[in-house]
């Protein structure tokens, strides 16, 4: 037991040591740092773009945040790179929106600089985020795989009751994924109960103008209690990654409209989660999924992915 936890401590201080040197939230300068703040910066307003209820003359800080931060990475590392395209042309679609409602931009100091922006990048297209209905939104559900995966895309657009049963098969479904040593240590517990969703809503920082909506709330927790080893620490979050994304093409496949939202939380709310939910004090959250049925239409957001160049590397 004591080779355990010495086992343990030594592991955990590795990992620790790596984000302290590496992690963009302790070393923002970093080129991928930077290109990590515009990622999230356009991601934000694509959300603003394709959000239910969607209001006009929205998010003039995060706008004004990522076009900052646009300027800033174009006149160090130059314009090649393609998620800094995007997030312009987010920028444009912001302009175009606001200019095809006809809405009175005034001569205020924001709209200023917005049209000074889009007029400098005039060459770059506004980013148009993407029309669905119902029946286009899952008209690939029986396609070969490539197909159906390329389709599935991320929901914030909520309409009536999911039957319980739909949840529960999209569930089953996903019990397919491997596991490491077959241990299956993952958890899914549905939260259908209103009040008890929007309590974990408001603990969660990335469902505001849609959680609401949503129908069924999806609590993907994994054991601690299967972890044999301490070189298996970061196991619970690779096996629980592979269930979720399995569990996503198999919701998706159940016609269940849907998105991930990360746990990312204090340990006080995360507390607060787990007497709601009354957890048992083995699981840890990993992720939380809200779902409901599709909409007639809605948008969902473009959301590029990145070239295969960036994310794949052979070692000979």
């Amino acid at each position: 037991m004591h080779s355990s936890v010495r086992a343990s401590r030594r592991a955990l201080h590795y990992d620790q040591k790596r984000f302290m040197r590496h992690a963009g939230a302790l070393h923002p300068a970093s080129r991928q740092a930077r290109l990590a703040q515009i990622i999230m910066g356009y991601h934000v307003l694509e959300k603003g773009l394709t959000m239910p209820r969607r209001h006009l003359d929205f998010g003039h800080n995060a706008v004004l945040s990522l076009m900052t931060l646009i300027e800033d990475f174009i006149a160090q590392y130059g314009m090649e790179e393609s998620q800094v395209i995007h997030a312009i042309g987010c920028v444009q679609e912001y302009l175009a929106l606001h200019q095809d409602e006809n809405f009175d931009m005034g001569k205020g100091e924001f709209w200023s600089r917005i049209k000074s922006f889009c007029r400098k990048f005039s060459d770059v297209d506004r980013a148009r985020q993407i029309e669905m209905t119902a029946d286009s939104f899952f008209a690939h559900n029986d396609a070969p795989f490539p197909v159906f995966a390329a389709s599935r895309h991320t929901s914030r657009h909520y309409q009536g009751v999911v039957p319980v049963e739909r949840i529960r098969s999209a569930v089953e479904l996903a019990m397919t994924a491997p596991s490491a040593c077959n241990r299956q240590y993952v958890r899914v517990h549905c939260v259908s109960n209103h009040k008890t969703r929007d309590r974990i809503f408001e603990l969660q920082n990335g469902n505001r103008g849609f959680g609401c909506d949503a129908d069924k709330l999806l609590v993907v927790t994994a054991d601690l209690s299967g972890m044999r080893w301490a070189e298996e620490r970061n196991d619970i979050y690779t096996n629980a990654g592979i269930f979720i994304m399995n569990l996503c093409y198999s919701l998706h496949y159940n016609k269940v409209a849907h998105c991930i939202l990360n746990w990312s939380v204090s340990p006080e709310n995360d507390l607060l989660a787990r007497s709601s939910l009354t957890l048992p004090e083995s699981e840890t959250i990993v992720s939380i999924i809200a779902c409901g049925n599709a909409p007639d239409s809605f948008l969902v957001a473009a959301s590029p992915r990145q070239r295969i160049g960036d994310v794949f590397r052979e070692i000979k």
